[in-house]
């Protein structure tokens, strides 16, 4: 862009998935400080989340998403048939990014999901825009509130704890966002019944919804680095582990008006370990 002589009165198109809009959202945050972004996603994670809400983030070595900076778009451009020719698995990840917005803010949301997963995967037209714009509408009205994540769209990052440390402990090329976010929305779920924020049968639930959507049990190697990724966490107090709990589907628990909840290593680690062992 440079090379070319590009101005201030330029534009950057984001057509493309996450990493695609995650790239030129920062691009544009940054070249000039600040040139205006259009976002075109053409995956359902892009247009049920990553694509919303004016977050843009590279990752390092170190950890997801730990350069970037909020950037909104002019624009965000959704047509459900680009959809037509995306993978099954890509329509799965993007089942469980909708997921886990409906546990943190929309009960119906995540009925929707649950009783109509078979259709999604088959790329359902009318399902799909009905997941999506429910997903649009509820993330807005989170950001509308809190742009910088001071708190409350803490919630929208149920499930990213561990999902994100899954995924850089895996140097971010085995396994792909939505399955770590299934991962990572399965085991935050156990952590918030054994610290009794969440009802066993809320838990099971969500279990029984992401079984629905394709994710089973997914082994998690090596807890301890797991837990060192989960402390370079954002909404992390010092080396105090937090992470936002769903008290029931569609709410999530708050301390003291603060929806960044902390949990004790030896808790985590517990419910790593009690993997499979209730259904």
């Amino acid at each position: 862009m440079y090379e070319a002589s590009f101005g201030r009165d330029c534009c950057v198109v984001a057509f493309g998935g996450g990493v695609v809009g995650d790239l030129a959202g920062f691009i544009a945050a940054n070249f000039k400080r600040g040139i205006p972004l259009v976002q075109i996603p053409t995956t359902l994670l892009a247009m049920a989340d990553s694509s919303i809400g004016g977050k843009n983030a590279v990752n390092l070595p170190a950890g997801k998403n730990m350069l970037g900076s909020i950037h909104q778009p002019e624009k965000i451009l959704m047509d459900i048939a680009l959809l037509e020719t995306l993978p099954e698995q890509e329509i799965r990840n993007g089942l469980a990014e909708a997921l886990k917005t409906g546990i943190a803010m929309d009960s119906r949301l995540f009925e929707l999901i649950e009783k109509n997963s078979e259709k999604a995967i088959a790329k359902d037209q009318a399902v799909l825009s009905e997941i999506v714009v429910s997903c649009a509408r509820a993330k807005l009205s989170v950001v509308q509130r809190d742009e910088q994540e001071h708190n409350l769209r803490k919630t929208l990052n149920f499930g990213h704890t561990v999902g994100h440390a899954l995924e850089a402990l895996e140097e971010f090329n085995v396994i792909s966002h939505g399955e770590a976010i299934a991962a990572g929305v399965r085991a935050e779920a156990r952590i918030a019944e054994r610290i009794g924020i969440l009802p066993a049968a809320e838990r099971e639930r969500i279990e029984g919804a992401l079984e629905k959507i394709g994710f089973r049990e997914m082994p998690l190697s090596n807890p301890e680095r797991l837990m060192e990724f989960m402390e370079r966490d954002k909404k992390n107090s010092g080396k105090e582990i937090r992470m936002a709990l769903p008290e029931r589907i569609g709410k999530m628990h708050s301390a003291g008006g603060n929806f960044a909840v902390p949990v004790a290593r030896a808790v985590i680690l517990e419910a790593f370990e009690e993997r499979g062992e209730r259904r």
